[in-house]
């Protein structure tokens, strides 16, 4: 009886065992299961995230060439914006140039009237005296001929005297 309860003990023994174990066997394989769980989780957000990366590199380098060809444009904005610069610094001084001949060329032509005003009213004051001596030119012919007319009769009288 005592085998008996013995045994009955070591079956009691072996069946809380044989539980146990079963239970840290299905905990055990829970934990299994959770860990490939995780681990495919995992493995699925590395393949993500390798593919997230592959396509922001490509992004990147698409942006770097992007950036580049901006570059380049902006260089050749830069060299045309210098070249305008210098094409307007040519025009503001052939434009001072320009102001400084039509200033000079304002003045000359100011001067030019004043003396062709100046000349008119020598004009004007030569026509005056010519007219002047004109009329003393036709004063003075008149008594020349009056003079030559008396010159005449006196020369008819001592004729007319002589003989």
């Amino acid at each position: 009886a005592v085998v008996s309860t013995q045994s009955t003990g070591d079956s009691t023994n072996s069946n809380k065992t044989c539980a146990m174990l079963r239970e840290e066997i299905c905990d055990l394989k829970a934990q299994l299961n959770k860990e490939r769980d995780l681990y495919e989780k995992q493995s699925i957000k590395r393949s993500i995230d390798t593919d997230e990366i592959a396509s922001l590199k490509y992004k990147n380098s698409k942006l770097q060439e992007e950036i580049s060809g901006v570059n380049d444009s902006l260089l050749k904005e830069k060299k045309k914006s210098k070249s305008y610069l210098a094409k307007l610094a040519d025009t503001d001084a052939d434009l001072s140039t320009n102001r400084a001949n039509e200033t000079l060329l304002r003045n000359k032509l100011a001067d030019v009237e004043l003396t062709k005003d100046s000349k008119s009213q020598e004009v004007a004051s030569l026509r005056k005296d010519k007219n002047l001596l004109l009329d003393q030119v036709i004063d003075l012919q008149s008594k020349l001929d009056l003079k030559n007319s008396e010159v005449s009769s006196l020369l008819v009288e001592i004729d007319y005297l002589k003989s």
